[in-house]
């Protein structure tokens, strides 16, 4: 008899024992739905003195697979197979923990947003155009793609310029003519802006509706895309006098109602931000003027700054930012975006990106050229490979300073951990995997592993930091090298 078993407590994740029950009632009609035919049974029972979940599957003509899920702080699963394809055994193991992760994101529901600034326009959740998706790739995602943009700028340089300009200068002529994508950054980022949060319009308001998974589909797909911007404006025309009143989740429920969905009140929620606030606070905290404050209606959470002046800086904020994290963790990651205006990274990036594009191109032309062109293209490739490598790596110094700053300047470094685990829950995921985290220290994104960045604020109140960059640098080179054990 061949038994195959699968075994696994996600240490990465955290179940509060309140929710254990519905937790196992979620991934049995999870189960239930995906695998209807093949399950013999579904009971809840006990293990180890621990609700659990115990699923029998068979597939013809001899498979037979028994499932346990066990609710604890920390869920685990177990799955044994007799004569079960390994294959069929994985996709069972990562239905179990894409659909746990999911309910600890979202308590098993799915969540509908309406996102309002009193005051100014009532705008839907945004359908981001070419435009919009290019500016947030080129800005707020790793920096990559902006390296790659201005790789592709100065070839265009290059063929226009290359007859004017003696070539051992045109490299410096490629850096300096960059330079205005770096000062107009802000202008650039201006093309996502949906609000301009202001002393006038201080304040945002986030309606927050849950429905069953079962029923978040049919509401998305029958009602929601149908009708989102009626609702929206019939939801802020009902609340809008009192945003804080009593009465408002029963006025929202009857609204739904009209339109065909049935929500139970006590599963609406209305979230009043003073967002100007919480950024005139950081900021005075930093010394720093506050920015021009831009607020895009993207579910992506994300936050970004952008700009060399500080006359001339954006803050950008996503409403997706806002509706996942409670007002400390805001004011937290405001401040790891402070820190890179203080420090003027934006700057430091580009000079360093200058310096190591510079350096390979003279070094190539002037040095290791003549031994390239011996060893072949192989060898010219990886030595832009190692050169951009550390380009990034250090890149990270940056980021891991800017969450060590925001930490000991707020006193907010376990608010920080919290907001990186809700928000970069994926990517966390990808570390856990065999050399993840070191693949993570290697990628061409200046942003550090994010379990690093975690682990690092959840302690930082222990440690006395006398130098934030000396210390970035310092704890950078640990984690790495000791993740190459790992």
């Amino acid at each position: 008899m061949s038994i195959t078993i699968l075994q696994r407590e996600l240490k990465e994740v955290e179940l509060k024992d309140t929710l254990y029950d519905k937790y196992l009632d979620f991934m049995k009609e999870i189960l239930e739905t995906r695998f209807r035919e093949k399950l013999d049974y579904v009971i809840k029972s006990t293990y180890n003195m621990s609700p659990c979940l115990l699923i029998k599957i068979s597939q013809p003509p001899e498979t037979s697979v028994e499932v346990l899920i066990v609710a604890a702080r920390n869920p685990k699963y177990s799955i044994s197979g007799v004569h079960a394809r390994y294959e069929f055994l994985q996709e069972i193991s990562q239905i179990i923990e894409i659909y746990t992760y999911f309910f600890v994101e979202t308590g098993g529901f799915g969540h509908i947003y309406f996102i309002y600034v009193p005051g100014q326009p009532i705008i839907p959740l945004r359908q981001l155009t070419r435009k919009h998706k290019v500016v947030e790739k080129l800005f707020f995602e790793n920096m990559f793609y902006l390296f790659v943009f201005s790789m592709l700028i100065s070839v265009g340089i290059y063929l226009l310029l290359y007859t004017f300009i003696p070539l051992e200068y045109l490299p410096i002529a490629i850096i300096l003519s960059q330079t205005p994508l770096l000062i107009f950054a802000p202008q650039i980022v201006d093309a996502l802006t949906d609000w301009v949060i202001s002393k006038d319009s201080p304040t945002v308001v986030i309606v927050d509706i849950s429905l069953p998974f079962n029923e978040y589909d049919n509401f998305i797909r029958n009602i929601f895309n149908k009708y989102k911007y009626e609702i929206k404006r019939e939801i802020y025309n009902a609340i809008s006098n009192d945003f804080t009143s009593e009465g408002n989740n029963q006025k929202i429920a009857d609204i739904l109602k009209n339109y065909g969905a049935s929500v139970d009140p006590q599963y609406i929620r209305v979230k009043k931000i003073d967002l100007y606030s919480l950024v005139t606070t950081v900021f005075k905290k930093y010394n720093l003027r506050v920015p021009k404050i831009i607020l895009s209606n993207i579910i992506i959470p994300n936050a970004a700054a952008s700009g060399v002046l500080s006359s001339n800086s954006v803050l950008l904020i996503t409403s997706g930012l806002l509706v996942k994290l409670n007002d400390d963790e805001i004011m937290a990651v405001i401040g790891h975006e402070a820190s890179h205006m203080k420090n003027k990274d934006p700057l430091i990036f580009y000079l360093l990106s200058s310096v190591e594009y510079l350096t390979r191109v003279y070094i190539l032309a002037c040095v290791l050229y003549p031994l390239l062109i011996r060893l072949g293209l192989f060898f010219e490739l990886v030595y832009l490979y190692v050169s951009l490598t550390a380009l990034f790596f250090v890149a990270k110094f940056l980021e891991a300073r800017a969450d060590i700053e925001s930490a000991v300047v707020l006193g907010k470094g376990p608010a920080l951990a919290a907001a990186l685990k809700k928000i970069g829950l994926r990517r966390l995921l990808r570390e856990i995997k065999v050399y993840g985290r070191t693949r993570s220290w290697l990628l061409w994104d200046p942003h550090p592993p994010i379990a690093f960045r975690i682990l690092l604020l959840e302690k930082i109140q222990e440690l006395h930091v006398k130098n934030p960059w000396i210390f970035s640098i310092k704890c950078c080179l640990k984690d790495f090298l000791e993740s190459l054990t790992l």
